[in-house]
């Protein structure tokens, strides 16, 4: 069988569309406004598709619409071999005289369906205008038109091969199940790439390199990025660097390891029980100081992260420091401390000076 040609309506065609009540996001996703602009009813014209010849008999569209609230999608479609035939529906004229033109003229797809025939329609360009109505919000994606029908019919008799009669409708059934497939082997490379593959994937190939990656603190875009870089932090792993790049891959931030067994012995007692009280009594404790102002969730995840990568027998301890500290605490003069200015008060108010 020869591959089925697909117009895949993309970010470029979306942006030479006439627009009515929608916007386009990231991605070629559109939006409708909904409730944020009033309007009820929100319509995209997309530019004519051109086949390869005339008298070109369409397949199908396929489009992917997902409403917030009640709301009904519409899909209108007019092909014609001359293009001075469709110049009522170009420009602003689109959105004025399309939906009319189209009523009378050219044919109505289907309502809320994610593929609509087309067989009807006969001709070298082909117009679509695409109505949502109703106040929700909603987003419509992944737009694409088949060039034909169905793989299928020209493998039987000629006899069966009716265009647009019954048997040929029942073998669009198979034969969208079969593109939709062949859709997803296509695209199966995907599967296999960290910026693309599924979120469920991204924590099998997690466990395939020894991370875990349990747990809600765990974004998506960070464990794409843990999955990516998995293979290098492993090859690190039980060193020092592996803690510095780890931090600096979670948090976007320097680390600061501090490892109490090459902190000098020679210590006065008071200067002894500071160190200790900061950075652990024995040898093996190590401390990872990070200039950052985190919640207790984003702490508690790194530091999930850090012990699977800590050398062995080593006590691990995270510290994310703010800007402000006092003495005695985690305050280095060329980080974070800060000279505390003296606040305003007024007499007989309880101000107390120290």
């Amino acid at each position: 069988m020869g591959k089925m040609r697909t117009y895949e309506i993309g970010e470029g065609r979306l942006s030479r569309s006439v627009m009515e009540g929608m916007h386009m996001g990231e991605g070629g996703v559109l939006l409708t406004d909904g409730g944020r602009s009033g309007m009820s009813v929100s319509r995209l014209f997309l530019p004519a598709l051109v086949a390869e010849q005339p008298g070109k008999r369409w397949g199908r569209i396929h489009l992917e619409y997902e409403p917030e609230e009640d709301s009904v999608c519409t899909v209108w479609a007019y092909a014609a071999d001359r293009k001075e035939m469709g110049e009522a529906l170009s420009g602003r004229r689109a959105l004025a005289e399309g939906k009319a033109f189209l009523e009378q003229a050219g044919h109505r797809c289907g309502s809320n369906c994610r593929d609509m025939l087309l067989y009807d329609l006969q001709g070298k360009y082909l117009w679509i205008l695409i109505e949502i109505g109703g106040m929700g919000r909603g987003i419509l994606h992944d737009i694409r038109v088949e060039g034909t029908g169905d793989r299928f019919l020209d493998t039987f008799p000629e006899i069966y091969r009716e265009e647009g009669g019954f048997f040929h409708r029942y073998l669009t059934v198979f034969s969208t199940l079969y593109e939709d497939l062949q859709k997803e082997i296509d695209s199966v490379h995907r599967l296999l790439d960290p910026d693309t593959a599924p979120l469920q994937l991204l924590y099998r190939y997690a466990d395939w390199l020894g991370i875990a990656l349990d747990g809600e603190f765990l974004v998506e875009p960070l464990a794409r990025k843990l999955v990516r870089h998995g293979y290098a932090l492993c090859r690190l792993k039980g060193t020092k660097e592996s803690l510095s790049a780890l931090v600096e891959l979670v948090l976007g931030r320097k680390a600061v390891i501090v490892e109490r067994g090459l902190l000098r012995v020679w210590l006065s007692e008071e200067e002894k029980a500071v160190y200790n009280r900061l950075y652990g009594c024995g040898a093996q404790d190590v401390t990872v100081l990070v200039h950052y102002q985190g919640g207790e969730q984003e702490r508690a995840g790194l530091l999930f992260l850090l012990n699977q990568f800590r050398p062995a027998r080593c006590r691990l301890r995270l510290v994310l420091y703010g800007d402000k500290s006092r003495m005695d605490t985690y305050c280095y003069m060329d980080r974070n401390a800060r000279l505390c200015p003296m606040p305003e008060t007024v007499i007989d108010r309880g101000a107390v000076m120290l």
